[in-house]
């Protein structure tokens, strides 16, 4: 019988609490069980001495208060007090202890001892369990013989393809489905696959398809003829092409594969038709040349600098900032009488040498002399001239320059007509060299090509720029103007009297903004004819208090009392202007209306309209008419 004795009320009635608190002194204050305190000062009693293991693992230093070291030798003492026992283990299974003074006992383990087993069960043949083993797969016996089975029971998991669900058996032989189906997605053939509204996978093979047997994507199309192609409008900030070549041009179309643009080198654009180079735009030290290879036709009127097309009988005339339509100067009546020694319009052997007489304005008659020479092309395409003395002299045209003097072969100097019938005219004394089939080199008025007396190009240049005029009577055709090759930055003006201006990204119809193109940036001119930029009215309009009204590129809606929203399709940002205004409130309590807005956004903002009592009171909002106008800044 085991009788517990509880000491807890006996220790807490003997117990007694006593403290030391150090102090910040150096002294230490002791609390005894009733209480009483005690200072207790060390700083007399405290010295400083060390005690350590020398290097040298046998002696101990002592160090005293006055920094002398004592050394302590151990040895001795060491081996005057250590003693060796042994423990050796015998071939009967047991040991043999021997202790300091050699005495032996043998220790006999052998009855503490005990054998357990483990045996595999016989319907067993290996060490899996696997199906149709017996539920006994071992025995265990304990130190006492007793016996007990170790049992285990087989589960299996399998995978129906064909319904996709995967069954689990249990050691009972009960079976759980478990149906996959709803994670396995399959779809149509050509499936690209995103996640829907919902976040699981979806399809829309009309607007998104993949032709995996000619490796072709096609958006907005299930039938993609090429690696990408796109049913719709494209938006990019830049596409990098390659040069192409005339044959295939970088930029063209589906059904005419030999039309379009291309790139033949640096700040080169060539436009081709029909495999054909029919125009090239160079840029070389600023200056800009545009070569027409083939006819230029003119079916449009050429303006001038300031956009007027001229009248009957005006010729285009270069001015200091451009060019402009000016009347002709006054004719004078001057004549050309031929020699009574002549009787036909040819000059032939035998005829006078006086073959006319020219009549000044100032009734002056100057005499006009010729002589009889000669110019005849040979079959080999030479040609032989020969002079009014009759020397003759073979022209070989064929690798030679041909100039406005009389020097031949001529030097570059000159204007000149070059072999295989390139043209150059104007000064290639220098680095430039004629390099295309008809090449101007100069400035000024340069170049005008002309069908009839109201149908013509003039090419002129001004610095850095070059510049084009036209006038044609049909007025059914248009000019685009770029610079550099950078289709992002260009003006065309259009057959329909438009002028189209791509610019910061954008591409506006026309300079009229229209609800369906909202612009972004108003042009206008300046004194010297120069475009520039200036603020443009995005939304405007007078609402009702009921919302709506006669409003242009936006709609207003009422919310609430006093409370109206301003909105538009197109975010712009929200660096643009607001500008409001209401009617004024005549009467007692209405003498202070006010109207403002908040949430401004990139296509909204709300009005708020109410009267505040001259500030004697929170505004009360009340339904009213009012106008508004949003303005977008240049660069926004």
């Amino acid at each position: 019988m085991t009788t517990q004795l509880d000491l807890t009320a006996l220790v807490q009635n003997l117990e007694t609490l006593t403290t030391v608190v150090e102090n910040t002194d150096g002294t230490f204050t002791y609390t005894d069980e009733d209480g009483g305190t005690t200072v207790i000062d060390v700083t007399n009693l405290e010295t400083l001495t060390t005690i350590a293991l020398n290097a040298d693992n046998t002696n101990i230093d002592y160090v005293d208060e006055d920094g002398v070291t004592t050394q302590l030798d151990l040895t001795a003492l060491v081996q005057n007090l250590e003693t060796l026992t042994t423990v050796v283990e015998n071939t009967d299974g047991t040991f043999t202890y021997t202790d300091e003074d050699g005495g032996t006992t043998v220790i006999d383990v052998s009855n503490l001892e005990t054998l357990t087993t483990i045996t595999q069960e016989i319907g067993n043949t290996d060490a899996e369990v696997t199906s149709g083993d017996a539920n006994t797969i071992a025995s265990y016996v304990n130190e006492d013989g007793v016996t007990t089975t170790i049992n285990e029971t087989v589960t299996s998991l399998a995978f129906d393809e064909i319904s996709n669900e995967l069954e689990y058996t249990d050691e009972n032989g009960a079976t759980t489905v478990a149906d996959l189906s709803s994670v396995v997605h399959s779809g149509t053939e050509g499936s690209v696959f995103f996640a829907g509204a919902s976040g699981s996978p979806t399809e829309d093979n009309a607007q998104l398809f993949w032709d995996d047997t000619n490796n072709r994507l096609g958006i907005g199309t299930t039938t993609p003829d090429s690696k990408l192609q796109v049913i719709g409008t494209i938006r990019s900030q830049g596409v990098s092409n390659s040069d192409g070549t005339i044959g295939l041009p970088s930029y063209r179309f589906s059904n005419d594969g030999n039309t379009g643009l291309y790139r033949p080198s640096a700040d080169v654009l060539g436009v081709v038709t029909g495999g054909v180079e029919a125009m090239r735009s160079t840029t070389t030290g600023g200056l800009t040349t545009v070569t027409i290879n083939e006819t230029l036709d003119l079916d449009g009127p050429l303006l001038d600098e300031t956009d007027a097309a001229g009248t009957v009988g005006q010729i285009l005339t270069a001015t200091a900032t451009g060019t402009l339509w000016a009347d002709s100067p006054d004719d004078t009546v001057t004549t050309i009488t031929q020699s009574t020694g002549n009787a036909d319009a040819d000059v032939t052997a035998g005829d006078a040498a006086t073959i006319a007489t020219y009549t000044n304005e100032a009734g002056t008659a100057v005499t006009i002399n010729e002589t009889v020479t000669t110019f005849e092309g040979q079959t080999d395409g030479t040609f032989i001239y020969t002079n009014e003395a009759g020397t003759s002299e073979t022209i070989d045209p064929r690798g030679t320059w041909l100039s406005d003097d009389d020097d031949l072969p001529a030097t570059q100097s000159d204007t000149v007509i070059y072999k295989d019938g390139d043209v150059g005219i104007g000064d290639f004394s220098g680095a430039t060299t004629v390099d295309a089939n008809l090449h101007v080199d100069g400035l000024g008025l340069i170049a005008r090509f002309g069908r009839s007396a109201n149908t013509f190009l003039d090419l002129t240049t001004a610095g850095d720029d070059l510049r084009f005029s036209s006038e044609s009577a049909g007025n059914d055709s248009q000019m685009v103007f770029r610079r550099d090759g950078k289709t992002t930055s260009e003006n065309i003006f259009k057959e329909t009297g438009q002028v189209q201006h791509k610019a910061y990204g954008r591409d506006n119809a026309d300079v009229q903004p229209t609800a369906s193109s909202q612009p972004v940036v108003g042009i206008a001119a300046d004194d010297a004819g120069n475009f520039i930029e200036v603020p443009t009215i995005f939304a405007a309009g007078k609402a009702g208090s009921t919302g709506g009204g006669s409003n242009f590129n936006a709609t207003v809606t009422r919310n609430g009392l006093g409370d109206y929203t301003v909105s538009w399709t197109e975010d712009i940002g929200t660096n643009y202007i607001i500008q409001l205004s209401q009617p004024g409130r005549a009467g007692a309590g209405n003498d202070d209306p006010g109207i403002s807005y908040n949430t401004q956004t990139g296509t909204s903002f709300n009005v708020i309209i109410g009267d505040n009592d001259n500030g004697g009171s929170d505004r009360a909002r009340f339904d009213s008419e009012f106008m508004f106008t949003v303005i977008r800044m240049p660069g926004f």
